[in-house]
């Protein structure tokens, strides 16, 4: 009896990292690619932990970070760093595993899950003063909305407008514009300038 054996890796600078994760191995086996976006949370925010940091280098910053990070037994830990990549490194450095379910937005590390105790750590920059706002808010507007979520300064602004005035909706492209880049193909214009040329060069 024959056994089928699927391995799913991101293969990133000359290194494979295995998924790990059931759940989206299936979906990547299923669509035959693999689509970053659907590595989302859904967070239940009701019993998280907090780790405050004073204002210091960043390396000691993530040293007393992770040394918070691994005494608590929390499922949900927010954290005042605002790039979680050190930290994440540190993790696996210690756990000789990979992290799964990343929250990466192409510059910082936002959220990742811990492998092993299934820990979600968020990064919560300015999370006391955005607490704080979403409570007051709460107080004006008694509503879901406004019940903490770590949500942004961004998030939190648009929302208060939206219940305040109305909603705003998203900026976009008009009718016109978007026929014609259907049409015509946007692309750089490339050129190369003889350096002994002494003529006079013309901009359009």
């Amino acid at each position: 009896m024959k056994e089928l054996l699927v391995s799913v890796l991101i293969c990133n600078n000359v290194h494979d990292y295995p998924i790990v994760d059931p759940t989206y191995k299936k979906q990547i086996m299923k669509k035959g690619r693999i689509d970053l976006e659907d590595f989302t949370f859904d967070i239940e925010y009701d019993e998280h932990v907090y780790i405050d940091l004073v204002k210091g280098e960043d390396k000691d910053q993530d040293e007393e970070c992770y040394k918070q990070f691994k005494q608590t037994k929390s499922k949900i830990v927010l954290c005042e760093l605002h790039d979680l990549c050190r930290l994440a490194n540190k993790v696996m450095e210690d756990t000789h595993d990979m992290i799964t379910h990343t929250d990466f937005n192409g510059v910082t590390l936002r959220a990742y899950m811990r492998p092993g105790t299934g820990q979600i750590i968020i990064s919560a920059e300015d999370y006391k003063q955005r607490k704080k706002v979403c409570e007051e808010l709460n107080k004006l507007f008694p509503c879901e909305t406004f019940k903490f979520k770590n949500q942004s300064w961004t998030q939190l602004a648009s929302d208060y407008f939206g219940i305040k005035y109305c909603h705003i909706p998203e900026s976009g492209y008009g009718i016109d514009y978007l026929q014609i880049l259907e049409n015509y193909n946007i692309a750089p214009y490339t050129s190369i300038v003889d350096p002994n040329y002494n003529g006079e060069i013309k901009m359009f």
